[in-house]
């Protein structure tokens, strides 16, 4: 789609820079495949260091990003390399920052203006070369405004931003998309004369809304090729059934909601009357018509 060309375009200019890149955008729209891309395209020769914020305990949060010296503290029988200093020459991508607590919010900001960590238990303070990516599904400068994240730190992490938009305003990345799963879940699929019903697939997909994104779609693309039994044809097949299930199902909780009120279900469905009449007739459809299984 236009719009990521263009975000593609402008991260393939800053990144090699230095600069600090906050991501935002919905669950599942590709934040954590769009930093890889960064640093993949950077020229770093150090690791793509991955955390998720929100997955680890907080009180663990220090010893793994800062690593520790062997009697630190209970249990630390031997010295460990923190992930900031595994991610020295590359790129530390930090997501669900919007979950991180005020205290490590405090350190994180040290360590991007200072450049330097200090290993649970040592005195002395290492010197660190990475660049900093953050992400998160939530709008930071409201949290900042709202005194639930730090508003300097907010202000350094978004040297540059991206907001990655989600999937039901760039369908035309559908087609795509669809094709790239299942090329990854069933070898030479795509060049095997099924072209023309992949994009049948496709055209079937783009009426959704995805409201999980590119997560939702992709688990979607292998549910239908497991129950096909990755027979594209069949795939396609299993998927105009369940959509004509799906779309006889919102007719009839529509119908019942306006009181079998053809028109206005119509209206709210956005087809045409001509439309619901034909799928009431075609599936004998009643007021106690129960849902499709």
């Amino acid at each position: 789609s236009p719009e990521m060309k263009r975000l593609v375009s402008l991260a393939d200019k800053i990144a090699a820079t230095d600069l600090t890149i906050l991501l935002t955008g919905e669950t599942g729209v590709g934040k954590d495949v769009f930093a890889r891309h960064i640093h993949d395209v950077s020229g770093r020769k150090g690791n793509f260091i991955s955390f998720n914020a929100a997955a680890v305990p907080r009180d663990m949060i220090e010893s793994e990003l800062f690593g520790y010296r062997e009697g630190a503290f209970t249990g630390a029988v031997s010295s460990k390399v923190g992930l900031f200093e595994m991610a020295e020459g590359g790129t530390f991508y930090l997501n669900e920052i919007a979950d991180a607590s005020p205290a490590f919010q405090a350190k994180l900001l040290e360590v991007l203006e200072t450049h330097e960590v200090r290993r649970l238990g040592e005195t002395t303070k290492r010197r660190v070369n990475f660049r900093l990516i953050a992400a998160t599904n939530r709008d930071l400068k409201h949290e900042a405004d709202e005194g639930r994240f730090r508003p300097d730190l907010y202000y350094r992490l978004e040297e540059i931003s991206f907001v990655v938009p989600p999937l039901r305003v760039r369908k035309e990345d559908i087609p795509c998309l669809v094709t790239y799963f299942i090329e990854s879940m069933a070898k030479d699929a795509c060049s095997n004369g099924y072209r023309d019903s992949i994009a049948s697939i496709s055209n079937i997909l783009a009426l959704r809304q995805w409201p999980g994104n590119i997560r939702e779609l992709r688990s979607e693309v292998r549910r239908l090729l497991v129950e096909s039994h990755y027979d594209i044809t069949r795939m396609k097949s299993l998927l105009q059934d369940f959509e004509a299930r799906r779309m006889i199902n919102k007719l009839i909780e529509t119908l019942k909601a306006t009181d079998w009120n053809r028109r206005e279900a119509a209206r709210i469905l956005g087809i045409s009357d001509t439309t619901v009449r034909n799928w009431i007739k075609k599936y004998n459809l009643t007021p106690d018509s129960p849902l499709l299984d």
